[in-house]
């Protein structure tokens, strides 16, 4: 019994102890770990809200997602409709039945914005025109609707491609490209449509009738390649077709070693048409610049200038002259350090002598480009070219006295003679 009251004893102050136990391990002036833990993740914040004013058609309905763009946070991120819109507060009213402009406003998170919707009648585009065209079409060849469509042309006068419209334009009509015969098909696009022909018959092959090459020359040691000996391929519907035209399905073989001097035979097929070339590899004369010449020149100021107005010719070693048009697009005309182009150097608004350099190929010249003062230009309004010289005012009258003075002169002195040989 004694000790059954001794273990009853022990549990009592146990639980005495317990809370009294962990009351003093809480000291009121410690901190949680967790709790002294500082949030230095910065604070996102709504930086502003993005609308735009938007028109619509008398009638039709409104969205506040229309006039909406995002929400712009002060981390830079931007929100679209999708992801605010549950919490946007959209205030006003769009009537689309009454034209006028309805104002909106948006608030999110104490940020606010006004957008305004315009409620008016709009022009409505519509298809002006389907154009289509009928076909003759090679018996057993593959068909399909592009090849009958031209363009759909707007009402706002936009046209529009197959490729544009070949989702929803709907084509119907059966063309059997095995049988002979003008199948109908119609062309649907937005309501409007238009119907065309195509003649499925034997027509004319259209096949090569000549294929044109030519025997070369070729410098030992320089590239070749087939276009060299190449001319044109002729059909027989008269076209004429080029290198580019045919090079994805020419068939070149033969080999040209640009490195050993000898005769190499090329071949060219062109859909089974075939033709044989000659390219010659050799040592051939090298044609270099002989002469580049070019001239000094005197412009009044303010004259216009050009690099042709200094250029003579260019003079080959094969005794061909070139002219400012054949050698324009390479040569290179600069200040004599080469650090500025003439056109950027010569300044015929201020009087001075320019030197500009021309080099093309492996050929530098200097010409001089003088710029002296603007010669005095004659007055259009004034003839200096047979000018009659007219006597001035009163010039006339003193002619006149002076030819008077001088008959009394002459008849007095002939009197006074007169009467002194009267009286000897």
């Amino acid at each position: 019994m004694k000790r059954t009251k001794n273990i009853l004893a022990a549990v009592v102050l146990l639980a005495f102890l317990l809370p009294v136990s962990s009351f003093a391990t809480s000291d009121p002036g410690e901190v949680n770990t967790d709790q002294r833990q500082e949030d230095t993740s910065p604070t996102v914040s709504v930086k502003s809200i993005s609308v735009k004013d938007t028109n619509i058609p008398v009638g039709e309905k409104w969205q506040p997602s229309s006039s909406f763009n995002y929400v712009e946070l002060s981390d830079g991120k931007k929100l679209e409709w999708n992801a605010v819109a549950n919490e946007v507060n959209v205030n006003g009213n769009v009537d689309t039945a009454i034209p006028g402009i309805y104002k909106i406003t948006y608030t999110y998170a104490g940020q606010q914005a006004t957008a305004n919707v315009t409620v008016k009648e709009m022009e409505v585009i519509k298809v002006q025109e389907l154009s289509i065209k009928n076909t003759d079409h090679q018996l057993g060849n593959k068909w399909d609707a592009s090849q009958n469509f031209n363009y759909v042309m707007l009402s706002n006068g936009v046209k529009l491609s197959w490729n544009e419209v070949a989702k929803d334009i709907k084509v119907s009509g059966n063309v059997d490209i095995e049988k002979p015969g003008v199948y109908k098909v119609i062309y649907d696009y937005q309501g409007v449509k238009k119907e065309a022909n195509v003649t499925v018959k034997e027509m004319e092959v259209i096949k090569v009738q000549e294929l044109s090459v030519k025997d070369t020359n070729h410098q030992l040691g320089i590239k070749w390649d087939a276009s060299q000996n190449f001319n044109y391929v002729m059909l027989t519907n008269g076209i004429k077709l080029t290198w580019n035209e045919v090079a994805k399905d020419i068939k070149v073989t033969g080999n040209v070693d640009v490195e050993k001097p000898g005769v190499y035979k090329v071949t060219y097929d062109y859909q089974g048409v075939k033709k044989e070339a000659n390219v010659t590899v050799k040592e051939m004369e090298v044609i270099k610049v002989q002469e580049l010449s070019v001239k000094n020149i005197t412009l009044a100021i303010g004259a216009k200038w050009d690099a042709s107005q200094n250029f003579n010719y260019v003079m080959l070693t094969n005794g061909i002259k070139l002219s400012w048009n054949e050698v324009k697009d390479n040569m290179s005309v600069t200040t004599e350090d080469g650090k500025l182009k003439a056109e950027e150097f010569v300044d015929t608004n201020k009087a001075g002598e320019y030197k500009i350099k021309y080099t093309y190929e492996d050929q530098s010249v200097t010409a001089i480009v003088k710029v002296g003062e603007q010669a005095v230009k004659p007055n259009p309004n004034t003839n200096t070219t047979n000018k009659k010289i007219l006597p001035q005012t009163g010039e006339g009258q003193n002619t006149m006295y002076l030819l008077v003075g001088i008959t009394i002169v002459l008849i007095v002195l002939g009197t006074m003679i007169f009467k002194r040989r009267k009286r000897v």
